[in-house]
């Protein structure tokens, strides 16, 4: 089917479901872990004549010419504080579910002994469970991209151990058990991610109702860790299958990069991510793969292949939690269809209106931008 095509069919079928759905009706439970970020955003300043005037840096190009012309000596660059907001996994992707109104639980870094100011919304509208301090970020953004530099200090270290200890086996059953849904990010964050999975399997699994319930992760910037890591952990996914309909969601760059670790030939196939993901999901042995871009994403799954294109925002509002915000905004079609082609457009639709406000949209909100998505074109 031509991509217009697929736009107008995939985007109507969505705002169909979507118009049979009251806010109060979605009463299922989403349980996210692990992490919380501070994130500071700031703009760098290109040139200054006074106080007033000057030219903000649009392009990372140019910056990226500035320090090969710095090479062998410093360069110092102006910053301005263009804001400071909650950030990472948790608080990106559980914002959207709470726009729509869906449950969510969080085991998250918001605070040792109290909630850092900078979740006061997420703390509102969802139950958090913080495991600890926050992690912080510098974030720099440009028309054409941005540069971040987190510190993941206070996430580094946590395994299932400290997890368990921290909130209680017994609770830990009872929140699993109650969700219908866990979605889990970062593993490269994480190096002791995998025996959280494990000790859920082994000691948490046994003790809930028996029932299949749908698991999403997303990977983060799988550069930080090593080829035969990344392999190893992907293809352990496929043991996840027995208890959860498992979806795994990856941009462009970390897609490639996970089929270079797992031996799948990308160089002639630079174009062609529906075959690239069909390979990394056979591997993993997963239930469903996710590829999201800014101009496309992508699904394969038992259905076969799903691609939607995505509307080009010359200038967005902001650009920093877009690929988390189009996670949520599958997470929560998980949550409401099974039909992969409505949650592609749920997604792209919902990021689409992240990037133009700021905000993720409301359920009313959604339906008006998933009416309007073939026009934005």
């Amino acid at each position: 089917m031509p991509l217009e095509k697929n736009r107008v069919s995939y985007t109507q079928k969505a705002k169909n479901r979507l118009d049979k759905i009251e806010t109060k009706n979605l009463n299922q439970n989403v349980l996210f872990g692990f992490d919380g970020f501070i994130d500071n955003i700031w703009t760098l300043v290109s040139e200054r004549n006074s106080v007033e005037d000057y030219k903000v840096m649009n392009s990372m190009l140019t910056l990226n010419q500035r320090i090969k012309d710095s090479a062998g000596g410093g360069l110092s660059t102006e910053i301005l504080k263009k804001d400071k907001r909650a950030g990472g996994f948790n608080a990106n992707t559980a914002r959207v579910l709470n726009y729509l109104g869906i449950n969510t639980t969080l085991l998250s870094l918001f605070g040792e002994k109290e909630n850092d100011e900078v979740f006061k919304d997420l703390v509102k509208d969802s139950e958090i469970i913080s495991l600890g301090d926050p992690c912080s970020a510098q974030i720099f953004e440009f028309e054409d991209g941005k540069l971040m530099f987190p510190n993941n200090e206070n996430i580094r270290k946590m395994n299932w151990n400290q997890l368990k200890n921290k909130v209680g086996l017994t609770k830990l059953i009872e929140i699993i058990d109650q969700a219908d849904l866990l979605a889990f990010g970062y593993w490269s964050n994480m190096p002791y991610y995998d025996t959280i999975i494990k000790g859920i399997i082994e000691e948490v699994i046994p003790k809930i109702k028996d029932k299949k319930r749908k698991m999403f992760m997303d990977f983060g910037n799988v550069k930080k860790r090593s080829n035969y890591d990344l392999a190893e952990f992907s293809r352990s996914l496929g043991a996840l299958e027995k208890y959860f309909e498992l979806t795994v969601s990856l941009n462009r760059t970390e897609t490639i990069d996970t089929a270079a670790a797992l031996g799948i030939e990308t160089e002639l196939e630079k174009n062609n991510y529906i075959n690239i993901a069909q390979e990394i999901r056979k591997e993993m042995g997963i239930s469903n793969f996710v590829v999201h871009t800014n101009n496309f994403a992508l699904s394969v799954n038992d259905s076969g292949a799903q691609k939607l294109e995505q509307p080009y925002c010359e200038n967005p509002v902001v650009t920093t939690g877009a690929g988390d915000t189009f996670n949520g905004g599958y997470i929560s079609a998980m949550i409401i269809s099974d039909d992969p082609e409505i949650r592609l457009a749920a997604a792209s639709s919902t990021a689409g209106y992240f990037i133009r406000n700021a905000e993720p949209p409301t359920l009313e909100q959604l339906k008006t931008f998933l009416k309007g998505y073939e026009s934005l074109f």
